[in-house]
């Protein structure tokens, strides 16, 4: 009996060890890279470079060695053998929560707090109550379905959500770091569609770094007139043009500089709805009255223009395009129709989402609500 209860202790500490080394090798490989990549890049400067596999193994391995010392100091029975991997659970939790401070900064989350005040709690715990631990006892069930390995991978589930719940989940942060790492790839493509998810549907928030990634990218491509409002937008023409508030990861004002061209400009002004300047500074680089020229322009520019037509008495430019209007006169129609403000706002993104005039009545209604 002795022998079995010694093979199924050493299961049981088996199992749990396998649990541990997928999950934290998982969760830092697949999930937090992102998280570890910003953090190592701004405690050091720049100087370093996160590898993601090297360190998912090297953090899965000290966890490992960290569970092995607190194992040999509290010598739990095999049913507790699952708490012995706290401390190393909670330093998963540890490295991965740090956040981004809003000015390209890293600060601790506050999360950190309460990974501090659990450790201290459950080495409060052990050492009060190690030696308190009720004598084993041989489980009658088959191993499997143990008892005490059923009490022990519960254990683990739970530590699993405390990390997964006491770490970094912004993804807007995770989504820009990628971003980042595309644009000094120099993978305008993929960063071009940043803001979609695999099926190719919009994600609903972005932020004004994630702008500007895209901007640049949709730039390069020569389709920045074409599908800039296609996805969320938050920027100015102080973040896009100047970086004024914005401190990306890897992007210096110096790599900016060779971006700025026409379209750049003149979707800055349109994301400012700044219609004036934006058909002032259309109608002095283009010929408005050459025949043709208004049909060959981008979307976007057809749509402001004939937004801009409507409200304006004496506007600088003209624009008529038969097909345009009509989806104008059908987006006014819409929003006389809808009855409150909530159905006009949902009205407008699910019929006219990938358009200019989604952004304009958006953010004047966000305007008007401040």
């Amino acid at each position: 009996m002795a022998k079995n209860r010694k093979d199924s202790t050493t299961a049981i500490k088996a199992v749990c060890a396998i649990v541990f080394i997928l999950f934290s090798f998982s969760y830092i490989y697949f999930y937090q890279t992102p998280t570890l990549t910003y953090e190592q890049h701004i405690l050091s400067g720049g100087v370093t470079v996160y590898h993601p596999f090297i360190s998912a193994v090297i953090i899965a391995v000290v966890g490992m060695i960290v569970q092995f010392f607190i194992n040999n100091i509290c010598r739990l029975t095999s049913g507790c053998h699952a708490l012995t991997f706290f401390p190393s659970m909670a330093l998963l939790a540890f490295l991965a929560c740090g956040e981004n401070d809003g000015k390209g900064g890293l600060v601790a989350g506050n999360s950190i707090w309460i990974i501090a005040g659990s450790l201290l709690i459950y080495f409060a715990v052990m050492f009060a109550g190690r030696k308190m631990s009720p004598p084993a006892k041989l489980p009658k069930e088959p191993f499997l379905l143990s008892k005490e390995l059923t009490l022990n991978l519960c254990v683990m589930a739970l530590m699993m959500l405390f990390v997964i719940r006491n770490s970094n989940n912004d993804s807007l942060l995770h989504r820009q770091v990628v971003a980042e790492k595309q644009l000094v790839a120099q993978d305008y493509e993929s960063l071009a569609k940043e803001g979609q998810n695999r099926e190719g549907y919009s994600y609903p928030e972005t932020n004004p770094t994630l702008t500007l990634l895209r901007y640049i990218a949709l730039d390069k491509r020569g389709e920045l007139a074409e599908k800039l409002f296609t996805q969320p937008v938050i920027g100015s023409t102080a973040s896009l043009c100047r970086l004024e508030g914005i401190a990306p990861l890897v992007i210096r004002k110096k790599m900016l500089s060779r971006y700025k061209g026409f379209d750049y400009h003149l979707c800055a002004f349109l994301c400012d709805k700044d219609l004036d300047s934006f058909a002032r500074l259309l109608t002095d680089s283009i010929d408005m009255s050459k025949s043709g020229i208004c049909d060959s322009l981008p979307i976007h520019y057809r749509e402001a223009l004939v937004l801009y037509r409507h409200q304006r008495s004496n506007p600088v430019a003209v624009y008529n395009d038969s097909i345009v209007e009509a989806d104008y006169n059908d987006l006014q129609q819409m929003m006389r129709s809808a009855k409150t403000e909530n159905l006009r706002r949902d009205n407008l993104r699910r019929n006219y989402q990938t358009t200019y005039w989604n952004y304009y009545y958006a953010m004047q209604n966000q305007q008007k609500s401040k």
